[in-house]
């Protein structure tokens, strides 16, 4: 997983130490911080980039890093990787081409592997005028670097100098381990095949995938409004997705599904839309182990009143209706994305479903901004099994209406987060969900009680540690009124405000403003008088949605953000 990994105490279970912490134990607020990166591996030598005076060959990949506190240039500061100071290609704010500077508040920087970095698993991190942030993994491995460019031709070799012309074919030529950057103007608007316009028809390996990455600064369109895929990912026949690919930094849109996944996707930085699509599937969908959605702007995902099945983010498992069950699937992570303004329904879906489908254990949904929704934030599904950490995510206005399809409207619903997790057959599902922030989720117009901030239904069936959130309504109910009738009392503290007092199964709650900054302009930090602010308990959880290190004082405070510092 592409982020710091910290201690914490012993009572939280082992598999919290593989939450995404998004920055190790700092000092202060403006410590800088390191979230995740396109490239997790790559080369360190063979790239022919001699754009900023290196020597043609000697050095190797060009990985980019996202975080916070990193400064818009890169004055007075360095980034190091695999133990050597890197060569900068660009140092600033996250704005293109996912924005993720409006709501994360987000710097990236773009750096070259030195020929002097050290073999095998190493780490990043940048030093920002003497202050050192939170390291992410890096292994230098083998592998080749190839460029695409407008003035390319694909009878040639690949390299800076003799640069291919066009993405699939770059995608044909690519091995495992290897690296394409897409420099700027390449775009691929016209079907491939298969009704996408990159279709990713081969495999790349565990810990070699196979790298399609846009150049800093380039702009780089995949897909258009009637093809049906951006990047496909169907290998002809053998029955089967192609696995074990990144792709990063694009633009990509389509009219059902721009970005689909096998297991070991890497899906970093990028801007998804879909404008007119309404489909049983999601603009970024997928199912398999290893997936990481990291970083993604995702908006205009849905044509209005689209099919209730179609998702900003759909995260499945293999399913089948009979035989052997499918082998579980595990490791996903969704994280610092920005999905605003979606038709499409669920803005993250993870469920499953049919009688010998696979188990889908191991998830981790943080630090993501949720806004302006048409159907529920998330939905935390069935097939949902294991041990699995929600947390950090502010979700806004979510489950507004009105209802999609009216042919399909029965089943619709309108929550900031649905929990309907596990299965009948599974005993050992746990879902964490603190330090979480909804406001003003629901619609009054929403059938047979589908509506309200949080929908908690089959709680026979997981066991839910729900704490450190906060809820706050403008005019609709905390609790759907589907919810079960009987809720096990809240492990810690949450704060509820605006439709009356707290869920009496909820004793150490909060009933009171929780004094945002501004939640006019969808600032909801903490003002420095907040009741929420050191009113929470230890969970675990070590960062704060803008990387500031839990607690601040004695103790952690309420939802996503510790408090108005920075």
């Amino acid at each position: 997983m592409q982020t710091a990994r910290q201690s914490i105490r012993r009572t939280v279970p082992a598999a919290a130490l593989m939450l995404a912490l998004c920055g190790a134990a700092a000092a202060r607020a403006a410590q800088p911080v390191l979230c995740f990166s396109d490239l997790a591996s790559g080369p360190k030598s063979g790239n022919s980039d001699t754009s900023l005076g290196q020597v043609e060959g000697e050095n190797g990949a060009i990985v980019t890093v996202w975080g916070k506190n990193l400064g818009t240039t890169q004055a007075g500061s360095k980034v190091f990787g695999n133990g050597v100071e890197a060569r900068v290609y660009s140092w600033g704010d996250a704005t293109a081409p996912a924005d993720l500077s409006a709501r994360h508040q987000m710097q990236m920087i773009s750096f070259q592997i030195s020929r002097l970095a050290q073999d095998g698993p190493g780490e990043m991190l940048v030093v920002v005028h003497g202050q050192k942030s939170n390291p992410l993994p890096f292994t230098v491995r083998p592998g080749r670097i190839h460029f695409v460019k407008t003035t390319g031709t694909n009878t040639a070799g690949g390299d800076w100098a003799h640069p291919w012309q066009t993405i699939p074919h770059a995608v044909r030529k690519l091995a495992p381990g290897d690296v394409a950057y897409i420099c700027d103007g390449v775009n691929q608007v016209a079907a491939d095949g298969y009704d996408a316009a990159v279709n990713l028809d081969s495999d790349g390996e565990p810990g070699k995938p196979k790298a399609l990455v846009a150049y800093p600064g380039a702009r780089c369109l995949v897909g258009a409004s009637n093809i049906g895929r951006g990047f496909g990912h169907w290998v002809a026949g053998r029955g089967h997705t192609a696995d074990h690919w990144t792709l990063s930094k694009f633009t990509v849109t389509a009219h059902i599904s721009p970005v689909l996944m096998g297991s070991g996707y890497r899906v970093a930085g990028n801007c998804v839309t879909a404008p007119a699509g309404s489909a049983a599937e999601g603009a970024i969908e997928g199912s398999g182990n290893d997936l990481f959605v990291l970083g993604n702007e995702i908006t205009k995902v849905g044509a209005p009143g689209c099919s209730k099945l179609y998702h900003p983010i759909y995260i499945s498992s293999a399913r089948a209706s009979s035989g052997p069950r499918r082998p579980p699937e595990a490791n996903r992570e969704l994280a610092w994305n920005y999905l605003h303004d979606n038709n499409a329904i669920r803005g993250i879906n993870i469920y499953s479903e049919r009688a010998s489908t696979a188990w889908m254990s191991g998830h981790r949904v943080h630090d993501n901004f949720i806004v302006d929704q048409v159907g529920d934030g998330m939905l935390l599904g069935q097939y949902m099994t294991g041990e699995n950490w929600i947390y950090n995510n502010v979700i806004v206005r979510a489950g507004l209406g009105p209802e999609p399809d009216p042919r399909e409207s029965e089943a619709s619903s309108h929550f900031g987060v649905s929990i309907d997790a596990g299965h009948e057959a599974v005993t050992n599902t746990v879902i964490h969900f603190y330090h979480n922030t909804l406001y003003g989720c629901g619609w009054s117009g929403a059938r047979r009680g589908a509506n309200g901030a949080i929908h908690l239904v089959h709680l026979n069936r997981y066991t839910l540690g729900f704490g450190n959130n906060l809820i706050v309504s403008t005019g609709e109910p905390y609790l759907s009124g589907w919810s079960d009738k009987v809720i096990p009392p809240s492990q810690a503290p949450n704060l509820w405000y605006g439709a009356g007092p707290p869920p009496a199964w909820d004793p150490a709650a909060i009933g009171a403003d929780p004094c945002f900054v501004d939640a006019a302009h969808d600032n909801f930090r903490l003002r420095l008088n907040s009741p929420a602010i050191g009113a929470g308990a230890d969970l675990g959880v070590r960062t704060d949605f803008d990387g500031v290190p839990r607690p601040q004082g004695a103790r952690p405070g309420l939802g996503a953000y510790e408090s108005e510092r920075r």
